[in-house]
């Protein structure tokens, strides 16, 4: 299935208290539901899970400079970038990233009429992110 079906959304706890923690969520759309490619994410060239509408997951890193990248899945195979974002992760911070897929412009090939998408992964505040993140359902990393 293209979208999450893990359990709700439930704050996590890090063991160690001098690492960041990043929720990393996926916002609920009709758009893209049906496509049976799912965007792959990364943390720090890491692949993560594939990221499914409607789910979230986190990661806990150390402090420094880390990246998170969701790259284009084409037949299951990493493809290009949808979206990165780079976090100077302080000790005991939380950050809230979003990815978010929607309708872009209609364009015609000939007798075929395709819908581009627009893709973003871009922070969010905590109130925003909490708000957000509510709503969604967590994604193990084997899913």
């Amino acid at each position: 299935a293209c979208t999450a079906s893990g359990p709700a959304f439930t704050p996590v706890q890090l063991e160690n208290p001098k690492n960041a923690l990043i929720y990393i969520y996926r916002s609920s759309t009709l758009f893209y539901s049906a496509n049976p490619e799912i965007p792959i994410l990364y943390v720090d060239d890491k692949r993560l899970l594939p990221l499914k509408i409607g789910g979230d997951t986190w990661a806990s890193v150390e402090p420094g400079t880390h990246k998170i990248l969701v790259r284009h899945s084409i037949l299951g195979v990493p493809a290009f970038s949808l979206g990165e974002v780079s976090i100077s992760a302080e000790p005991g911070a939380i950050y809230y990233l979003k990815f978010s897929q929607q309708a872009g412009d209609i364009v015609s090939y000939g007798t075929q009429v395709i819908v581009t998408a627009n893709s973003k992964l871009r922070p969010v505040d905590e109130t925003t992110g909490l708000s957000e993140i509510m709503k969604t359902k967590y994604l193990p990393s084997d899913q």
